[in-house]
């Protein structure tokens, strides 16, 4: 990603998710996204309207609808609608730990992808 107006070190920390994420708006009704982070586990369920169902973590001990704007790397840029490796996810009000693990599990679960 080359722009006169964007940090070369920034440009290069988006360009090195390719491939280490996992883009929301993409994922079909029911998939299952299933994050390790530094501190906690969590299970997101994709439901209708960007929407999600997640437990996990302190905050949600119980399934909770939540937005998931998407993700940062701890600072106020967020990469919208996105969960990536080595980022911290943005649910609501609340910033998850660094992520350290990801699976995509088909809606049907007839397949399972790991990141």
């Amino acid at each position: 990603m080359n722009s006169p107006h964007l940090d070369p070190r920034l440009a290069k920390m988006i360009a090195d998710q390719e491939g280490r994420g996992v883009q929301l708006s993409k994922q079909p009704i029911g998939t299952v996204i299933e994050v390790k982070t530094a501190n906690s586990f969590y299970r997101i369920k994709v439901l209708p309207g960007n929407r999600f169902e997640v437990k996990g973590g302190t905050y949600f001990p119980e399934p909770t609808e939540v937005t998931i704007p998407g993700s940062t790397w701890g600072g106020s840029m967020l990469k919208m609608n996105w969960i990536g490796l080595g980022m911290h996810i943005e649910f609501n009000q609340y910033t998850t730990s660094e992520v350290k693990s990801l699976k995509i599990v088909a809606p049907d679960g007839s397949w399972e992808y790991d990141i």
